[in-house]
């Protein structure tokens, strides 16, 4: 096990049990609010391009298509707080996920939306809950295109960086996520450029 999977599990694990009353809490408020189960499931594509189910808590009033118009208010305040991510604490847990690596992709897909050979380097590495695009897009005032944001994922699967980098990457994103953010991440495209 290497030092950053063994900071994965740690901090996962710590971080679950620390946080377990606000997941409890929000668990509890999500299934009162939506009438049923308050978590969403969804596939992702991960390290050597293997699938899993990515899970969050559920923002949005019926379907599982990433439809802004359907998210409700109290869905609007879990993603602006960036409590929807909670539970890919468990993700990390399982190792489908790190705290720090590329943005997991919906799908791999073919044609002109297909990821081109040179940002393959993107599945080399599990994806992250966080990651160098979404620190690169605090605070900008347009949302950043689809192949600034792979270029800057495949450049940091490429580099390799060690626990320190990952480190700093975090604590860039955290005064994000306290301050608050439309969407997923700050500086996230709407529509069709989501991820």
């Amino acid at each position: 096990m290497n030092l950053k999977r063994a900071f994965d599990i740690s901090a996962a694990m710590a971080g679950a049990a620390l946080l377990s009353p606000l997941f409890v809490a929000l668990a509890a408020g999500g299934a009162l609010h939506f009438r049923g189960n308050p978590f969403h499931l969804t596939h992702r594509v991960g390290k050597d391009g293997q699938s899993f189910q990515m899970i969050k808590f559920k923002s949005m009033v019926d379907g599982d298509q990433d439809d802004d118009s359907r998210t409700s208010g109290y869905g609007r305040f879990l993603r602006s707080t960036a409590l929807d991510e909670l539970p890919q604490i468990f993700n990390i847990i399982k190792g489908d996920m790190s705290f720090v690596g590329p943005r997991p992709r919906e799908q791999i897909v073919s044609g002109d939306d297909a990821i081109p050979d040179s940002h393959k380097d993107i599945l080399a590495v599990r994806p992250g809950l966080t990651g160098p695009w979404q620190v690169a897009a605090i605070g900008l005032k347009t949302p950043m295109s689809p192949n600034r944001r792979l270029d800057l994922d495949a450049a940091y699967a490429r580099s390799q960086p060690g626990l320190g980098t990952d480190l700093k990457l975090i604590m860039k994103t955290i005064p994000a996520f306290i301050k608050g953010h439309d969407g997923e991440y700050p500086g996230k495209p709407k529509g069709p450029l989501a991820p």
